[in-house]
């Protein structure tokens, strides 16, 4: 990856930590609006309804404005292209928005602002691929995939480099997301030591995670020659990737063993009865609703799992007056069973290495803050991730014995980095780390846009003398 190691010995570097333990799907949103999940709310691709125990696909807009509408505002001129989990385009934007056309896992469908560039896009440049990744992978589908992502990396470079020359820009700004795709569904292709590793489709396929990162290297170098050396250049790269090795998808279990363990005959009556009035809340039976983005978790718990993508397990108190049917009250019963859970959790084992399973179960609320934290889960378990988990126990709970199944061999590891590029920018590496609610600020000070009431600040050794004159 030349380019990259040219941008990182010229540039200045810093490591950007990313929103804890919900990372995976509120890192995006934390980076367009500046504020910490506590606030925007959005942390998976599902997430619960408020006051029902349903769980609904979460897209659309959330209650603050991504930075480059409050740039738009101030009169600047942008090219906002494919960046995840964003909001609606907007009719009146001054410059251009692409929502979704070559992007992981979109949740909008492709749109742009303005409406015709849809048109160019498609005649172009071509639409997007036309499954989501993981159809790929059900399919069985890789070298397909792996054709199909350097293709949109060639067609997304070639989309930005024509109107890049168009010049006028005060910030364009490109997400490239196929090394995203890559990462997720060729770990184990990458990875000899990954239990799934096939040796026999190594040799024909090769390493497409390799040749995704050496083609989106390549992208950076042509659009960097296109801007050339006067203008602040800012790369992100938002978190990373490893083997998929957690137990997220054992959680469920874990938890109906501790319920069973720390129930009595009063208590297990109370929430039987309890569990008879939540189905009558929900009016619907536990798991996934046919043909929907609808699912329904179990109300009739003191607490249970919710989603939180994988890398992380996330945790939900059933909460009197929260939850329709709840059983747990606020305040002291709500910390008891916090610490129950922490405790009993800890004494889980990976069977395999004799390692702890659990790193360490936190509670959100001292993570996060804002009028939407009660949307979030209440704790988040993170998992001892350093081996694959396929067996389990822990003394009193017997033992799991059940290996992940899922398509994806590769999943999230936390922390991003910062490079950028300018006049009046000392190289080097920062030797601490920026949080993602920085970068927001940081890009809009580069044209001399405030962005009031967020809860990062702008880096401003980051952007040096370039500023907007």
């Amino acid at each position: 990856m030349p380019t990259l190691r040219k941008l990182l010995d010229e540039g200045r570097s810093v490591d950007v930590d990313s929103p804890y333990g919900l990372f995976v799907g509120a890192v995006w949103p934390t980076f367009q609006t500046g504020v910490n999940a506590g606030r925007h709310g959005r942390y998976c691709f599902g997430q619960l309804v408020p006051g029902t125990y349903h769980v609904r696909r979460t897209a659309g807009n959330y209650p603050q404005q991504p930075f480059w509408s409050k740039m738009n505002d101030a009169g600047r001129r942008s090219a906002v292209i494919d960046v995840p989990h964003c909001p609606w385009p907007e009719p009146d934007f001054n410059g251009l928005q692409v929502v979704d056309w070559i992007r992981h896992d979109p949740n909008l469908g492709f749109q742009t602002t303005p409406t015709t560039l849809a048109d160019e896009v498609a005649t172009r440049f071509g639409t997007r691929f036309h499954d989501l990744c993981d159809d790929y992978g059900r399919r069985g589908a890789y070298g397909e995939l792996r054709d199909d992502l350097l293709d949109s990396v060639e067609r997304k470079t070639e989309f930005c480099e024509s109107h890049l020359t168009e010049g006028g820009w005060d910030v364009f700004l490109a997400v490239f997301s196929p090394s995203h795709c890559v990462g997720h569904h060729f770990w184990a292709l990458h990875d000899a030591d990954h239990p799934r590793h096939d040796p026999t489709t190594a040799g024909v396929l090769g390493d497409p995670i390799v040749d995704v990162y050496e083609a989106q290297d390549a992208a950076l170098g042509r659009l960097l020659d296109v801007v050339g050396g006067d203008t602040l250049v800012m790369l992100l790269l938002s978190h990373g990737m490893g083997p998929h090795y957690d137990a997220t998808f054992l959680l469920g279990q874990m938890l109906r063993r501790i319920a069973k363990r720390s129930s009595n005959s009063r208590a297990a009556l109370i929430r039987q009865r309890t569990r008879r009035a939540a189905g009558r809340l929900t009016n619907r039976p536990r798991g996934r609703e046919p043909g929907s983005f609808m699912w329904y978790v179990d109300g009739g718990r003191r607490f249970f799992a919710i989603p939180n993508n994988d890398v992380c397990g996330a945790i939900r108190i059933n909460v009197r007056d929260r939850e329709p049917a709840g059983q747990v009250a606020p305040g002291r019963e709500f910390d008891q069973i916090c610490d129950l859970l922490e405790s009993e959790l800890s004494t889980w084992t990976n069977l395999e290495t004799g390692d702890p399973l659990v790193e360490r179960v936190v509670r959100v609320e001292t993570c996060y803050d804002g009028p939407a934290r009660g949307g979030l889960p209440d704790l988040l378990v993170e998992w001892n991730r350093s081996a694959p988990i396929r067996s389990i126990g822990a003394p009193g709970y017997g033992r799991i014995d059940q290996e992940y199944t899922g398509i994806r061999t590769g999943d999230h590891v936390p922390g991003g980095l910062l490079v950028t590029r300018g006049a009046g920018i000392q190289p080097g590496r920062r030797p601490d780390a920026i949080a993602m609610v920085d970068v927001a600020p940081t890009i809009a000070a580069a044209v001399e846009v405030d962005l009031p009431g967020i809860d990062g600040t702008a880096q401003l050794d980051l952007i040096g003398s370039l500023m907007r004159a």
